[in-house]
């Protein structure tokens, strides 16, 4: 039953409406840290079990948990009866993380909820928008995940909320904590991704380039073990919700592609990667060749040659950056942490066909930086972006933004890559797609008409 107000008060309008998203979260708690079947019709979480966890948000103070504890428990029951006192409470942390909430001051000293707390929240309502609540032992799967698993449950006990009005009790959240404060904590982590992971690793067998689904030697990739081992075991705990994330949308856009309505294969934008990999090894060899004969043979400082040496350097930089991109696509595919270098041990790559391949291209590029340089023509080369910096950028890109169908990096322009980053379209699949400019030109000139690569023309 709802709690019952006092007899002087008029029953008040509920404090807090959650969010369909906010809903299949408190169902994605209710069910990972308390063990409670989120489909179930009985709800009860002793203060006892909601302490240790609630002090785990990541930067709230404890005098705001006990001020937020008193408004979802006016009566000071010590236990939350219904979804939705979670839900609030799960709201005003995100709010606190937010800096919408201002911490309690010492001097208040008040046992009451402070009434401006329960302004802020009627103020804030679904409306404003705000990142889910964080805590340190939880990892929040990706939302297109939660809502398709608690999505259904959502308005649960809709009629049993607490009611506005500051208590005339004293909060429980105090003894509470003293009951529980040499309880160990328990690390949610491996519990509520292990669910998550294995459903992206089971769509990694429709994945529709196959030097994802096989390493080098023919063997099979075990996308759960992979996944499972980056980012619960070598990733920092504060990258693995951007990883699991990131991950989660690369692979929903590959198996996309991979698979049509009646299951016949699509073309997918994916299946232009190997022979970009290809072409562009095979460039920068000649590249490097013509440099290192002119350094050695032709005449010097020939501002004509140096020209269309220098437009060459360019051009290949362009190949090296759709190679670089595609990489960093392929490092969210195997959920690596952020910092991995490619230059690392393959192993840590899988041992994938495609990564010994960008190995070897950014060893020619790095030679083709050297010779560039004794010609003078340092200035052409241009500065691209490395894989970790190209990651790093779609770690801290909002989960809707329109991604560049051929590499799958979000089309974002950086300062220094302004002209060729831009978006333009390219019909893949018989429809126009959003794609870099480099890309789009790439596999226009050079994957679909094979004529237009450099090794047929002449600087």
């Amino acid at each position: 039953p709802s709690p019952t107000p006092r007899p002087q008060q008029q029953q008040q309008p509920s404090l807090y409406i959650p969010t369909p998203i906010e809903e299949a979260y408190s169902c994605f708690i209710m069910e990972t840290v308390f063990q409670i079947p989120f489909q179930s019709s009985e709800f009860r979480i002793p203060g006892r079990l909601a302490v240790p966890f609630l002090t785990n948000a990541v930067g709230v103070d404890r005098s705001l948990l006990r001020d937020i504890w008193s408004l979802a428990d006016p009566q000071a029951e010590g236990f939350l009866s219904t979804n939705i006192q979670l839900s609030i409470i799960l709201r005003c942390i995100s709010m606190a993380q937010a800096n919408l909430l201002d911490p309690r001051s010492e001097e208040e000293g008040m046992v009451a909820v402070p009434p401006d707390l329960t302004m802020m929240l009627q103020h804030h309502q679904s409306s404003t928008w705000l990142p889910l609540a964080t805590f340190q032992t939880v990892t929040i799967p990706p939302q297109e995940q939660l809502m398709a698993t608690y999505g259904s449950s959502v308005n649960m006990n809709p009629t049993a909320t607490p009611t506005m009005g500051a208590p005339d009790v004293t909060s429980a959240f105090d003894a509470l904590v003293g009951e529980v404060a040499d309880q160990p904590l328990v690390d949610l982590t491996t519990s509520t991704n292990d669910k998550w992971i294995t459903e992206i690793a089971s769509k990694s067998t429709k994945l529709p380039v196959e030097e994802l689904q096989t390493n080098d030697m023919g063997e099979i990739v075990d996308y759960a073990l992979v996944l499972k081992h980056n980012i619960l075991q070598l990733a920092p705990k504060d990258e693995q919700q951007v990883l699991l994330d990131r991950c989660q949308r690369v692979h929903d856009e590959l198996y996309t592609f991979g698979v049509q309505e009646g299951g016949d294969l699509a073309q997918p934008q994916s299946l232009y990667w190997k022979p970009i990999f290809n072409i562009t090894k095979e460039e920068l060899r000649y590249a490097l060749s013509l440099l290192e004969e002119a350094f050695l043979e032709l005449p010097k400082n020939d501002e004509r040659l140096s020209q269309s040496l220098s437009t060459m350097v360019a051009c290949v930089g362009e190949n090296v950056r759709i190679v670089r991109s595609i990489v960093a696509t392929i490092g969210d595919t195997l959920a690596l942490p952020l910092e991995t270098s490619l230059l690392g041990e393959t192993a840590t790559w899988c041992d994938l066909a495609l990564v010994k391949q960008a190995q070897d291209i950014e060893h020619l590029w790095n030679s083709i930086g050297e010779e560039a340089t004794s010609l003078n023509l340092g200035t052409a080369i241009p500065q691209l972006a490395s894989i970790e910096d190209i990651r790093r950028v779609s770690a801290t890109t909002a989960a809707g933004f329109p991604l560049c169908q051929i590499t799958l990096r979000p089309l974002i322009m950086l300062e220094s890559e302004r002209s060729t980053k831009s978006s333009v379209t390219f019909p893949i699949n018989n429809k126009d797609m959003e794609c870099m400019a480099c890309a789009a030109n790439f596999v226009s000139h050079k994957v679909l008409q094979p004529q237009q690569s450099l090794t047929t023309t002449t600087c």
